[in-house]
């Protein structure tokens, strides 16, 4: 009787064990891990003020645009080396909606390709849309690509938010010292000599 109580226990996790996909259940895991990393990354990337950079890369080339047309002779040191100050902000943020979709575009196909590799992984498909067999070789090299891509995302990412965050603080701190005079030679119809 114990015998067979044995064999009925046994049975169910042998069936368990070697269910689909268990044989690369610790790639599943990472890649799951990989899912989850750029899901969090590209909440950070959204929480970004993507929307504002347009805005503020065209205030500051309108800016520098009213200065060289209207304003001429001598300007203080202090203020020149302000104004240059102003204008190297905007190199951060140049060709920055082109950036935002080619990152959007990358959230898109690795999430596809992490979440494509772990559902052939976990049904335990033999081969790959491509018709390429899935053995252990395939699974290491297709995983170990998926999640650099994915760590590669999310060092792009933190690229990004650091030259987004240093241009708004530069953008914070120059400004105001220079507000009044930019408004000044805007107002100008003529050059000043």
């Amino acid at each position: 009787m114990m015998r067979n109580a044995i064999l009925i226990f046994s049975i169910p996790a042998f069936l368990f064990a070697c269910k689909p996909g268990d044989a690369y259940q610790s790639h599943v895991q990472q890649l799951d891990r990989a899912l989850l990393e750029v899901d969090s990354v590209n909440a950070v990337f959204h929480s970004l003020p993507l929307d504002s950079v347009g805005a503020l890369y065209a205030s500051i080339k309108d800016d520098m645009s009213a200065i060289q047309k209207k304003y001429r002779g001598e300007m203080p040191k202090d203020r020149a080396f302000t104004l240059s100050r102003y204008r190297d902000i905007p190199n951060n943020l140049k060709n920055f909606s082109e950036v935002r979709k080619a990152v959007e575009k990358e959230f898109e196909l690795s999430a596809s390709q992490l979440q494509s590799l772990r559902e052939a992984l976990v049904s335990g498909a033999d081969v790959d849309g491509k018709g390429n067999k899935i053995d252990q070789t395939y699974v290491e090299k297709y995983s170990a690509e998926e999640i650099r891509l994915a760590s590669a995302l999310r060092q792009k990412v933190e690229q990004i938010q650091t030259g987004l965050q240093k241009s708004f603080q530069d953008y914070q701190q120059v400004y105001p010292e220079l507000s009044a005079f930019l408004d000044s030679v805007k107002t100008l119809d003529e050059p000043v000599e």
